[in-house]
This record gives structure tokens, sequence and C-alpha cells, in this order.
């Protein structure tokens, strides 16, 4: 039985660097850079404008949403919300960019998490006849059902005796 774990060929440190200095990865790069910092200066704007609005204009902040006597919802309150929907709103904004933007790309780079491993998977499958000695040599001990593991869990973490064992 080999133990030794299968490599990745010899190629893909080429193919990665050949798809890093591609012009079509670095125009993804700068355009994904571009929205993000748009997208976190929108936010910033609304975050910290609230926060200097909570600071330097109180009596706004202050007021009530209703004139009716009784009301007590200030004007900061649909405000702060506003923060918050905004934050996802910009996050969902970014999610359909981040997935159109991948349609959009060339086949190479829209490989997903291992795009240039073509020939061989990271693992190395073993046929069942290499197998079969190691899994007879392998103990049976203790219990060998889901249910038979269940109890076992069960009684193992018991902080109390069973009932009807207990000092007399």
């Amino acid at each position: 039985m080999s133990t030794a774990a299968a490599k990745p060929p010899e190629k893909a440190s080429k193919g990665a660097r050949e798809l890093i200095e591609s012009p079509d990865f670095k125009a993804l790069v700068r355009k994904r850079w571009t929205v993000s910092f748009v997208l976190l200066a929108i936010l910033f704007v609304g975050y910290y404008g609230f926060i200097l609005l909570v600071s330097f204009n109180k009596e706004l902040m202050a007021r009530t949403v209703s004139s009716e006597p009784g009301a007590v919802t200030t004007v900061g309150i649909p405000l702060a919300i506003a923060v918050i929907v905004l934050a996802w709103i910009l996050v969902a904004v970014y999610v359909y960019w981040a997935n159109a933007a991948r349609a959009q790309l060339p086949r190479p780079l829209r490989g997903g998490v291992w795009p240039l491993r073509r020939h061989k998977p990271g693992y190395l499958r073993l046929p069942i006849e290499e197998l079969a000695a190691t899994v007879e040599g392998w103990p049976l001990e203790g219990p060998q059902s889901w249910e038979q593991r269940k109890w076992a869990r069960i009684v193992a973490n018991r902080s109390l005796p069973p009932a009807g064992r207990g000092p007399k």
C-alpha cells in the first residue's frame, strides 16, 4: 500500500503564474478593488455621517418622528436602522456584482478553487484489494452501531448514577 500523497502536476506552478500575470486577471483584480473602495466609501459616508449627526446635531436627533403627544421614537432610531440597511444593501450590491463579473470571465479564470488542477485530484484513490488487509486489522472493540454509540456517550456523560443504584 502506497502512503505517499499524490503530487500536483509540475505544470501547475507555471499555469498559476500565467494566470496571475494574464491581462484578464489583472483587469478583474483592478475592477474588484475599484468596486470595493467605492462601496466602502459609501458605507463610511453613511456611518460616519450618522455618527457626526449624533455628535454635533443633538437637537435634530432628539426630535420625535411624530408630532402627536406621547410619541417617543426619535429621528435617531430610523436613521440608525437606515445605516444598518445601507450596509446590507451594499453587501447585496457587491455579491451581485461579483457573480455577474465572474460569469463574464474567460473559462480559465472561472474554474473555482482549483482552476489549474485538471490532471489528478489532491488525494490518492486506492483499490479495495490494497485496503482489505488494513481494514481487517482494525480492532472491533466497543459499540458498533450508532444506537450503541449513542447510549455509550449518554452513560459516559451522566453526572448522576443510574436510578436505584445510589447509597442506601
